[in-house]
């Protein structure tokens, strides 16, 4: 499996209910290009999850892709809700790619989880994008981070 944790792109200062708060018209810019880095390198088919917030749909849009509104990745989400969201595995190898477009802390938790196993406050800065991935290694499952995509249109591989 492929898991993209993408956090949604700079917002507009507060001045809506949280759920309703808007990208600004940097946030659309950085959107586009983590999006743009993303397609790049993107599969054919992939499943995209995405929080019901407005500023998360708006980055997920980006994409021009279909998406799946999620309502458990809400802010306050936890690792568990991502985790169930994806039906990640940690026994059986799948052959697929989901990009979840979240919120901090819970993307940055969730990467840590997944990585380290534990919980620790990874950097997660807005419309970054962590790519993890699973393969086979030694006949046991793997977790790796693949890269991280920055709305600067820099890649780490």
């Amino acid at each position: 499996m492929d898991l993209i944790l993408w956090r949604h792109a700079v917002v507009l200062p507060v001045s809506a209910p949280d759920l309703l708060r808007e990208l600004s018209d940097n946030g659309h810019r950085q959107a586009a290009q983590t999006a743009a880095i993303l397609q790049s390198h993107l599969p054919a088919q992939y499943r995209l999850l995405v929080s019901p917030a407005k500023r998360a749909m708006q980055t997920a849009s980006a994409l021009k892709s279909e998406f799946e509104v999620i309502d458990s990745l809400a802010p306050g989400a936890s690792i568990e809700d991502v985790l169930n969201a994806v039906q990640w595995q940690t026994e059986q190898m799948r052959d697929e790619t989901i990009v979840v477009v979240g919120h901090q802390p819970t993307m940055g938790r969730t990467v840590s989880e997944l990585l380290f196993g534990s919980q620790r406050e990874i950097p997660f800065k807005n419309s970054y994008a962590y790519w993890i991935t699973q393969n086979m290694l030694d006949g046991k499952l793997k977790t790796t981070l693949r890269g991280v995509i920055k709305p600067e249109l820099d890649v780490e591989w």
